[in-house]
C-alpha cells in the first residue's frame, strides 16, 4: 500500500457508547494488521459532548482486550462532515447523516476498494450476519453492551475484509 492515511468515522446517537466501541475496535485491527487506516466517531446528538465513552462500553471493551484511550464524545454537523466513509450504527443514524451529506455518489476510496456512497450502515460488512443494526445498549446491562461489541467486531472485521480484498460486494 502507499503512505496515505485513510480515514473513516462511525456514528452513533450520543458517541459515548456504540460509536467510540466501533473507533477502538476499528482502530486496533488496522493496526494489528499494519493498514493505513484511522477511524474516529461522532454523535448525531449534542447530549453528550465532551464526555468520556460509557463506562460500560470501557469495561466491555477491556475484557475483549482492547485498550481503550480517553474519549471525547463529538457531534457531526453540517459544514463539518468528516473526510472518508461514514459508518452509520442503525437506520436512524443512517437517514440523519444521508440527511446530512445527501444521497449523492462519493466515490470513496479506501485503499484498493471504492466505494460509491458518503453513508453506510456498519453491518453491511458483517458476513455472517443477519442483523442489520448494531443494538443501542446505553439503556441496558452489561449483556446488552457485549452484544453490541460483538456485533461491531464483525462489522468491523468484514469492513476491513472488504477494503484489504478489494471485492465489490455491494
Amino acid at each position: 500500500m502507499n503512505d496515505k492515511l485513510y480515514s473513516l468515522s462511525f456514528v452513533c446517537t450520543g458517541n459515548i457508547c456504540r460509536s467510540p466501541m466501533a473507533e477502538v475496535i476499528f482502530n486496533e485491527l488496522a493496526h494489528a494488521k499494519n493498514l493505513p487506516y484511522r477511524a474516529q466517531s461522532f454523535g448525531i446528538g449534542p447530549w453528550h459532548v465532551g464526555q468520556d465513552m460509557d463506562n460500560r462500553a470501557r469495561r466491555v471493551l477491556k475484557l475483549k482486550g482492547y485498550d481503550p484511550p480517553r474519549h471525547f464524545a463529538k457531534q457531526i454537523k453540517r459544514g463539518q462532515i468528516p473526510e472518508g466513509l461514514l459508518l452509520a450504527m442503525d437506520q436512524s443514524h443512517l437517514r440523519d447523516l444521508n440527511k446530512l451529506v445527501g444521497e449523492i455518489k462519493a466515490d470513496i476510496q479506501l485503499g484498493s476498494q471504492v466505494f460509491e456512497k458518503k453513508a453506510m450502515l456498519l453491518m453491511q460488512f458483517a458476513s455472517d450476519s443477519k442483523i442489520s443494526e448494531v443494538p443501542d445498549p446505553y439503556y441496558g446491562d452489561e449483556e446488552d453492551f457485549s452484544l453490541s461489541c460483538e456485533l461491531t467486531e464483525k462489522g468491523c472485521m468484514g469492513l476491513i475484509d472488504r477494503i484489504v480484498s478489494g471485492s465489490d460486494g455491494q
